[in-house]
């Protein structure tokens, strides 16, 4: 892990873009820190625990200025739905189907150990790879061509459905459905706009300052445009949508109907560069790279992900002793019930942490919790109540233990005497 964050503070140091990115991330009151020092699931859009990626802009706010884009999009999702229906993909793969589970079962059949497996009782997935393994060992023999031709059910089945689907197969309708299915693109854009609502709301960043950040990234070359849609709100009777994959910043994406000529509504995808994603996505998450980027930045000598017992974040090599900075990416706590749960449990699990250190002849002078959003947002006596529940305060004050969030790193810095 610690060799990772090395070789992401390397490629950061070598990219005048992405060192741009950090500075800005550490610029005092910064809107961009805000935002990208968000858990990646509420950064990016999260659906069944898979993560797209890419940033979001859109002026439109109501469902009432994308009414004619989600009524055209719907009937285009019902239009393609039916002309995969006329196609009859279905029965052609009626035989295949057949092909596939006599192949599986005549494998394993002819693997004992795969056999073994399939009746495992305790079966597990680290029970299958031991053996598996890289699967060079396994006899797919029964996979060859004369074995299959020498089963004349499975030949006459799988002609009979290919014969069938050549007799009733309609060009016009497949190139229906692939456009139907293109079609399904304006989606992409539309589930853009309720997800940076949400990220506007939670970050309390502003429309215009949203789209700063934005334009500043497209110009450094850290974003760019993936798709944008345009649409008409005003021509009821023949609908007008229009996608680009045209590379446009955020503030020239501004169209009029051809039909019309009134400006029409827009939302937009920007991918985002290899680099920065790789930050983002990182398995401690960005506040870890930009805390060994600032430390590198102000010649503090660090080690990451130290293991004891348990891993440790950074421990720091300052003028004054060791000092530990344990980062926490959470999603933004939206009530005090949430914000009492994160930090309590935190805390305990880094006093075990530093007491274990401590076992082990590890003297920290002082150690930091350092959070992915700002304190000064909650409530202070939030804070207070849980610093002096019993459980925790003497353990606090015995090793000396902060809790910050990341606006309050750089100040920690100088006062050690890590000015710039």
């Amino acid at each position: 892990m610690a060799e990772n964050l090395k070789n992401i503070l390397e490629g950061i140091r070598k990219s005048d873009e992405m060192t741009f990115f950090f500075r800005n991330l550490w610029k005092e009151n910064s809107t961009q820190a805000r935002l990208f020092f968000l858990h990646r699931e509420q950064l990016f859009p999260f659906e069944e625990k898979v993560i797209i990626p890419c940033l979001f802009w859109s002026k439109v706010q109501t469902k009432k200025e994308r009414r004619i884009l989600d009524i055209t999009t719907e009937l285009e999702e019902i239009k393609g739905q039916q002309a995969l229906e006329k196609l009859g993909f279905e029965k052609l793969f009626t035989g295949i189907k057949d092909l596939i589970a006599y192949a599986i079962i005549k494998v394993i059949r002819k693997n004992a150990g795969i056999k073994k497996l399939v009746s495992d009782k305790t079966f597990s997935f680290r029970k299958m790879k031991k053996i598996l393994g890289d699967y060079s060992q396994i006899n797919f023999d029964v996979l060859k061509q004369e074995e299959i031709e020498n089963v004349p059910e499975l030949d006459s089945i799988v002609k009979a459905n290919v014969l069938k689907f050549v007799k009733t197969f309609d060009p016009l309708g497949a190139v229906e459905a692939i456009s139907s299915t293109f079609g399904f693109a304006k989606i992409l854009p539309l589930m853009g706009i309720p997800h940076l609502e949400k990220v506007l709301e939670i970050t309390e960043i502003g429309f215009d300052d949203y789209t700063d950040i934005l334009n500043r990234l497209y110009v450094s070359k850290l974003i760019n445009n993936f798709q944008t849609l345009f649409w008409c709100e005003y021509c009821l009777d023949t609908p007008q949508v229009f996608i680009s994959t045209s590379r446009i910043d955020p503030d020239h994406l501004r169209m009029k109907c051809l039909k019309c000529r009134k400006q029409m509504s827009v939302s937009s995808i920007y991918n985002i560069n290899g680099l920065l994603k790789d930050c983002i996505l990182f398995r401690d998450g960005l506040l870890a790279v930009a805390l060994g980027w600032l430390f590198d930045q102000k010649k503090v000598t660090w080690d990451f992900s130290v293991h004891n017992q348990y891993e440790n974040d950074f421990i720091c090599e300052t003028k004054s002793g060791k000092i530990l900075f344990e980062c926490k990416m959470h999603l933004l706590p939206k009530d005090e019930r949430s914000f009492r749960g994160q930090v309590k449990q935190d805390l305990t699990l880094l006093i075990t942490h530093v007491k274990t250190l401590a076992k082990e002849g590890t003297h920290l002078n002082k150690v930091y919790l350092v959070f992915n959003y700002d304190l000064q947002d909650y409530p202070s006596d939030w804070l207070e109540n849980i610093l002096n529940l019993p459980k925790l305060s003497t353990s606090i004050k015995h090793y000396n233990i902060e809790v910050i969030g990341f606006p309050d790193v750089a100040a920690v810095l100088d006062e050690q005497g890590y000015q710039d």
